[in-house]
């Protein structure tokens, strides 16, 4: 019994750890939009945010499921009747390939964007 509550833990453990390699901001190379990912301890959850500096617009994604290399989500905005399904597959630490399906069909690579730690003035 107590082989297979460490078993159980060892898992939940590598799966919680696989899904925060995902957590960061990400963007492409050739755009101004930005993806961040959220892994939430508490909750055990992610979630992802799309938005542009630029337009002032952001995108919810709606998960539908994830696992320890890949997410799927969906976008959809009811003004422009514009819907598409994502997969987000985690190729490295530092690449995520982002693949679009419906009314577009594309694959973009989003790089990691590694944010110096600053150090917290509180006086």
């Amino acid at each position: 019994m107590k082989n297979k509550i460490f078993i159980l833990l060892m898992l939940v453990s590598f799966y919680a750890s696989a899904q925060k390699e995902f957590q960061g901001l990400w963007a492409p190379t050739d755009d101004v939009w930005f993806t961040t990912i959220q892994y939430n301890e508490l909750n055990k959850d992610l979630s992802l945010l799309t938005f542009s500096y630029i337009s002032e617009e952001y995108i919810e994604e709606n998960i539908i499921k994830h696992n320890k290399n890949s997410i799927y989500t969906s976008i959809e905005n009811i003004n422009s009747n514009w819907k598409v399904l994502v997969k987000y597959v985690l190729v490295n630490d530092t690449l995520i390939e982002a693949k679009y399906s419906g009314s577009t069909d594309a694959t973009e690579y989003l790089y990691k964007i590694n944010l110096p730690k600053l150090p917290l003035n509180v006086e």
